[in-house]
């Protein structure tokens, strides 16, 4: 392991996730100071492992076998527009209603629609944890989308995840991959999770409201 690419790696993932090297260690508990000491002592694996899954990337990627770290994979304009859009959509619309349904929700057709998707297919990838796995579905007057979310664990044991965007043509065609770069669809899962986890508050808050007038009317009587 070099121990300079490492340190390198940990900075970088700071900056890019707003977060000091002092306030990761409180975080992780490691103490003051450590990190910026393995340029002359290295690291135990432990630490390195605690700091790898705390960004979501692998020991290779951050110990720098792998340069997935450093690397940004190119997506299209066109492909950023959709995201864009689909993230105000989310955002947007009707405090009382969401854009995106869960997969359980939609038609009976759709399951045919999703057969074969990374998520889906355990052949394929038979570390994928189910019930970390999420999908949604969305459409518009033009067309249909398809957002995968989906954990797994790789050879190193470690949590890894993936985020991929669909446009669907027809329920009855497969669905055609538009983004798997994680890093770019991350603020549009973001964004559904925030709307999904408000609109569960309000209706609690709903439900909280009509018990109690519930409870009111009971003693009134």
């Amino acid at each position: 392991m070099n121990n300079e690419v490492l340190l390198s790696n940990i900075r970088e993932l700071c900056k890019k996730n707003n977060i000091s090297v002092s306030d990761l260690e409180k975080k992780l508990k490691i103490g003051a100071g450590t990190i910026s000491r393995w340029n002359k002592a290295s690291p135990s694996l432990d630490k390195v492992k605690a700091i790898a899954q705390y960004f979501n990337v692998s020991i290779d990627e951050l110990s720098g076998n792998r340069t997935e770290v450093n690397s940004q994979k190119k997506v299209d304009e066109e492909t950023i527009q959709i995201i864009d859009y689909l993230t105000r959509k989310t955002v947007e619309i009707d405090e009382e209603q969401c854009f995106w349904q869960d997969y359980k929700k939609c038609s009976e057709n759709f399951d045919l629609m999703i057969d074969g998707l990374p998520s889906m297919d355990s052949e394929v990838n038979l570390d994928i944890i189910p019930e970390m796995s999420k999908l949604f579905y969305a459409y518009d007057e033009i067309e249909s989308y398809l957002l995968e979310v989906f954990y797994c664990m790789n050879k190193y044991y470690d949590c890894e995840t993936h985020i991929h965007l669909y446009l669907v043509p027809d329920e009855s065609e497969k669905p055609n991959l538009e983004c798997d770069d994680k890093k770019v669809l991350q603020p549009l899962y973001g964004a559904i999770m925030d709307k999904k986890k408000q609109l569960k508050t309000q209706e609690n808050a709903r439900k909280k409201r009509s018990e109690l007038l519930k409870m009111i009317n009971k003693l009134e009587e």
